[in-house]
């Protein structure tokens, strides 16, 4: 069984997209009490790393390249239109039965030019706007 912790900056492979291929996700905030806002206890935000794609539109607002983690090895986007809200119980249980793969933390850096990009982003849902990230 795998220890990982859940907080700001820890980062998962999670199956997604149309092949349900593992992703790098980065979760931007410590788990967070959000029943005031109708959502569960002890939540996560996270979002998702997608390859840039060669002539199609992106979200641009936050790219990362390889210096912003060592799983990352061309360019990437952020791919803030499917940012996920999740229980960080169930992120610790599914990263312990390796169904999701711990990956390095992100540095702080990159974390924060994450969350920056979730603000200007015109993709990011007006429900995730809410969400404490500090």
């Amino acid at each position: 069984m795998v220890h990982w912790t859940c907080c700001a900056g820890s980062t998962l492979l999670i199956p997604s997209g149309p092949n349900n291929l593992k992703h790098l996700h980065v979760i931007l905030n410590n788990p967070i009490d959000l029943r005031h806002l109708g959502y569960a206890e002890n939540s996560c935000l996270l979002v998702g790393i997608s390859t840039v794609p060669v002539s199609a539109p992106f979200d641009n607002s936050c790219v990362l390249h390889p210096i912003d983690h060592p799983f990352i090895i061309h360019e990437r986007f952020v791919y803030y239109r499917h940012i996920r809200l999740e229980r960080a119980s169930d992120l610790v249980t599914k990263a312990g039965s390796g169904f999701f793969v711990p990956k390095e933390t992100i540095n702080a850096i990159s974390l924060q030019r994450i969350i920056d990009g979730l603000h200007s982003s015109m993709q990011t849902p007006i429900w995730a706007l809410d969400v404490p990230l500090d």
